[in-house]
């Protein structure tokens, strides 16, 4: 599976992704990258885009894009915070389909 990450996501975030070919954004090359320009961009080349802009789904019809979503609700963006939910993360990541968004909220968000 093609798993890109947000660049508000933490790049040691890759880790909870085993046996997945992970991307950040910045290694893509798409650093400050509209919302649609990205998702465009993601939908071509990756199967699972990770995020923890919750906005984006309000912003978006993530419906529409042929790739899924996992938006990750943590209380802040400290490693430590996503490192609490991988198992989480790495279930959603696996089960989704494209059109599809899965939130994973950390204990503290629920």
């Amino acid at each position: 599976m093609r798993i890109l990450l947000d660049e508000c996501v933490p790049a040691r975030v890759k880790h909870a992704f085993p046996g997945h070919r992970v991307q950040t954004v910045s290694e893509a090359g798409w650093r400050a990258a509209q919302d649609p320009t990205l998702l465009t961009f993601a939908e071509r080349r990756f199967d699972v885009f990770v995020t923890a802009d919750r906005s984006l789904e309000k912003q978006n019809d993530l419906a529409r894009f042929l790739l899924g979503f996992v938006i990750v609700a943590t209380p802040n963006n400290r490693l430590d915070s996503f490192e609490a939910i991988y198992p989480e993360m790495l279930a959603a990541a696996e089960k989704i389909v494209a059109g599809q968004t899965i939130i994973v909220r950390h204990l503290r968000m629920k």
